[in-house]
């Protein structure tokens, strides 16, 4: 399995989980020029920007840790883009949220961090 394969089965995954969680899933890998979005779903009235992580092991930190400050200004401009393309949902609270994938544990950090 290459990494784009091993990519796709791990957001499914996050997917279903999210589902399973309550989130209702609005976009799934959400492009745009300079960045992109792995999952935007609402949950208790408030849009969730989902970055979906994975480590197979260790080795070079957790799934969570290779979240970036790089990565997270990329997240916050990308969903900024987001909605001034979708403006019915202005009115919401945005927080960004990371999934985690550890092997086979996952981790669901809700406001992992801010636009701020």
């Amino acid at each position: 399995m290459n990494k784009r394969e091993l990519g796709n089965e791990m957001e499914m995954i996050a997917l279903h989980y999210l589902e399973s969680q309550g989130y209702e899933i609005l976009e799934h890998n959400f492009y745009m020029r300079g960045g992109e979005l792995d999952i935007v779903a609402l949950e208790n009235d408030e849009l969730a920007i989902i970055e979906v992580k994975f480590r197979k092991n260790m080795l070079y930190g957790t799934a969570a840790e290779s979240v970036t400050k790089t990565k997270m200004k990329k997240l916050i401009n990308t969903a900024m883009f987001f909605v001034r393309k979708h403006p019915e949902y202005e009115s919401l609270n945005m927080r960004f949220d990371v999934l985690a994938i550890d092997g086979k544990n996952i981790e669901l950090i809700k406001a992992a961090f801010d636009a701020c």
